[in-house]
C-alpha cells in the first residue's frame, strides 16, 4: 500500500509540474504548482517526516494564494487567466534538462549508495527540536539571520523608492525496532532510496527547465521552486534510507523549506520593483539591468 502511495503521488508531482509549463496560464500554472508540492509534502508524511511534510504542505498553500493575488495586481490580463506563452530557446532548454536528468538517474543508479545506520526515533519532530536546539544552533541562527535579511530587503526592494524606480514618481525517544537495516522498515514504505532520488532528478529536470525557457520572471521563479521540490524530496529520501538515527537530513529539508521561500521572497520583490518602473515582468526586458 505504501509503494502504491509513493508511485501515485509520485505521479501527481511530475505531472503537477510539468502542467506548470504547459498549460499557458499562470493562475492555472500557480495551482499546478501547488498539486505538485502538495504531493511532494505527502511523500515526506510517508517517510514520518509529519513536521516537516505539514510545513511543506501549509507554506504551498499560503504561498500559492499569494502568488493569485499578486497575479490579480500585476499581470496584464485579468488575473494570469488568458492564455499566455512566452518561452525563449524551448529546445535548448528541453535538450538541457534531459541530459540532467539522464545524468543524475544514471549516478543514481549507477552509485552504490551506503548501507542505513539507525532507525527513526520514536518522536521525529522532537529530536529534529533537540538538533536545532543543540549541536544545530548554528543552522537555527542563520536561517533567522537570512529571514530577516529577506524580509528588509524585499520591502526596501518593492517599496516607492526602490533602486529600479527612484526616478518615476508613482531527551532522545528511543528508537523503534528495525526490520531491515540497510532499506528501512518493511511494513513503513517499501520503495528504496533509489526511487526517491529519481523523483526528486525528475522534478529538478522539469524546474530546470522552466527556469532556462521561460520568459516571466514569475514563471522562473515557479521553475526555483520545483527544483527546490526535488532538493526537499532527496534530503527526506537520504535521511530515511541512510542515517534515520541523526537530524542532519531533517535539518537539510529545513534548509531547503527555508530557502525556497526566501527565494519567493525576494522574487515577488523584484517583479513588484521591476513592474512599477518599466510595467514589465519578463526576463528580456530586464537584461540591461544586470551588472
Amino acid at each position: 500500500m505504501q509503494a502504491v502511495a509513493f508511485w501515485g503521488l509520485a505521479a501527481v508531482a511530475v505531472a503537477g509540474g510539468i502542467a506548470v509549463f504547459v498549460v499557458g496560464s499562470m493562475a492555472r500554472a500557480t495551482f499546478a504548482l501547488l498539486a505538485s508540492f502538495l504531493a511532494a509534502g505527502v511523500e515526506l508524511l510517508l517517510i514520518d517526516l509529519h513536521y516537516l511534510g505539514a510545513l511543506v504542505i501549509l507554506m504551498m498553500i499560503m504561498e500559492m494564494l499569494i502568488m493569485v493575488v499578486f497575479m490579480v495586481m500585476y499581470m496584464m490580463n485579468p488575473a494570469g487567466l488568458m492564455p499566455m506563452v512566452m518561452v525563449h530557446n524551448n529546445r535548448g532548454a528541453l535538450a538541457i534538462s534531459a541530459g540532467v536528468f539522464v545524468a543524475l538517474a544514471t549516478g543514481i543508479l549507477l552509485t552504490p549508495w551506503p548501507q542505513r545506520r539507525g532507525s527513526p526515533p520514536r518522536d521525529v519532530t522532537f529530536d529534529l527540536g533537540q538538533a536545532l536546539m543543540g549541536p544545530k544552533m548554528l543552522v537555527m541562527m542563520v536561517i533567522g539571520v537570512a529571514i530577516l535579511a529577506t524580509m528588509i530587503a524585499s520591502v526596501v526592494l518593492a517599496t516607492h523608492r526602490g533602486r529600479y524606480d527612484r526616478h518615476v514618481r508613482f531527551d532522545r525517544a528511543e528508537p523503534e525496532p528495525d526490520l531491515d537495516p540497510a532499506r528501512g522498515p518493511r511494513r513503513r514504505c517499501r520503495v528504496t532510496l533509489e526511487t526517491f532520488l529519481l523523483l526528486a532528478a525528475a522534478l529538478f529536470a522539469v524546474g530546470l527547465y522552466g527556469a532556462l525557457s521561460q520568459q516571466s520572471i514569475v514563471m522562473v521563479m515557479m521553475g526555483l521552486e520545483l527544483m527546490v521540490n526535488g532538493v526537499l524530496i532527496a534530503g527526506g529520501g537520504f535521511w530515511y534510507y541512510v542515517a534515520p538515527g541523526t537530524a542532519d537530513g531533517q535539518v537539510l529539508v529545513l534548509v531547503a523549506i527555508t530557502v525556497m521561500a526566501l527565494e519567493m521572497a525576494m522574487g515577488f520583490a523584484v517583479v513588484t520593483a521591476l513592474f512599477r518602473a518599466r510595467d514589465v515582468d519578463v526576463t528580456d526586458d530586464a537584461g540591461d539591468l544586470k551588472g
